[in-house]
């Protein structure tokens, strides 16, 4: 299996996504679209990782 990621910049309405659209229907392709703007992280893309640790320590409170 191949991916191709393909990155597409230009000013609004020119045909950018339509013409990636009619491509992958020509060729049989699925297509998997991502919109992206220039105020997204790499954590929104790849995930976040949170360390949990593995020893649960509890409080029981004696009356």
């Amino acid at each position: 299996m191949v991916f191709i990621i393909l990155t597409q910049v230009g000013s609004p309405s020119s045909g950018k996504s339509s013409t990636v659209e009619l491509l992958a229907r020509l060729t049989g392709n699925q297509l998997n679209v991502l919109a992206m703007n220039s105020a997204m992280d790499t954590t929104e893309l790849l995930g976040g990782f949170e360390q949990v640790s593995n020893q649960c320590e509890t409080n029981i409170a004696k009356a």
